[in-house]
């Protein structure tokens, strides 16, 4: 386990110092309970990581809270391993797993740095290229030359051609290059790797027993909460006009370094937040995060007398 985890932890400090010499803003998740690792944010574009040596190690729940997240930040999640529990992973290829794109170190460097993307997409059959559909209709049309012949040139039947101009079949890249240099065009199309995916519609959270009441009095002035398991804090509170990242915390003011990774989060993110401290001498506001106590909260009749408060508080 401690060889893992020291693995890990060089995969985490070789990515932050890529980021950062490109000119990434990072925040790192090392040694919290958190479905991410990293959070990194270069203006509007923002990437959340995930390492995994393994990724068949990623649970159908964990890749549930990334979408979440992914979908709170409008964040581009991807996880980066080293194999499978079969094989190796390879550079330049583009793996899923639960609906989540995954790439090897290599791959994730080649695109954040050098702009190259992988065209390779792995499947339960072995790897393949996707065509672009309506390039190769075109270019064929164009050169006048019937589905029979380019079948016949590359090596499918017509029937395959067909596929591939009507439908996401893919082909191998032995067949993609016997395509491209008889058509005398690129034709491949390039993954979609930087994308947020949808939300899992059944996406549960068991919410701790002392959160509950806190939950339900936001809910009673007007807001509409969503309960976040494995993250560093505990819930978004939806208004209106705004989702505001919101962290329940007895004393906030003594658990400094988890409020500055919170705070850390909320401004890469550009999401606004807030603590709920259930100490009822607690400080108005802990390392620029406005804080209300559950005191506070009781008394409040309105969605609005919140944000109000917050607001004077930031």
């Amino acid at each position: 386990m401690c060889a893992v985890m020291d693995v890990k932890r060089l995969f985490i400090s070789k990515v932050v110092e890529l980021l950062e010499k490109e000119r990434f803003n990072v925040s790192i998740m090392e040694g919290r309970v958190s479905c991410f690792d990293i959070l990194a944010a270069r203006r509007s574009f923002i990437l959340l990581l995930k390492f995994l040596l393994n990724i068949d190690g990623l649970s159908e729940d964990q890749a549930a809270d990334i979408k979440r997240l992914s979908s709170i930040f409008r964040a581009y999640p991807l996880i980066i391993g080293e194999k499978t529990r079969h094989f190796q992973m390879d550079d330049g290829v583009l793996y899923t797993r639960y609906g989540l794109n995954a790439i090897t170190l290599k791959t994730f460097e080649d695109i954040i740095v050098r702009e190259e993307y992988p065209v390779t997409l792995s499947s339960r059959g072995g790897y393949y290229v996707k065509i672009d559909r309506e390039k190769l209709r075109r270019v064929r049309r164009e050169r006048g030359i019937s589905l029979g012949e380019l079948a016949e040139h590359i090596g499918v039947s017509k029937t395959m051609v067909y596929a591939y101009e009507h439908s996401d079949q893919g082909a191998t890249l032995l067949t993609v290059i016997k395509l491209e240099e008889y058509l005398g065009e690129d034709v491949t199309a390039v993954p979609e790797v930087f994308f947020i995916p949808a939300l899992e519609e059944d996406y549960a959270v068991t919410v701790k027993a002392h959160h509950e009441p806190i939950f339900t009095r936001l809910e009673e002035i007007g807001f509409e909460i969503q309960p976040i398991k494995r993250a560093p804090f505990d819930a978004v509170t939806k208004s209106e006009d705004d989702s505001i990242l919101t962290k329940v915390d007895r004393r906030p003011e003594r658990t400094l370094r988890e409020i500055r990774l919170f705070k850390e989060i909320s401004d890469l993110s550009g999401r606004s937040a807030f603590v709920v401290a259930e100490s009822s001498d607690a400080k108005e506001s802990v390392d620029g995060l406005p804080v209300i106590k559950l005191t506070e909260l009781g008394r409040m009749e309105t969605s609005a007398e919140l944000l109000e408060t917050l607001a004077s508080r930031c």
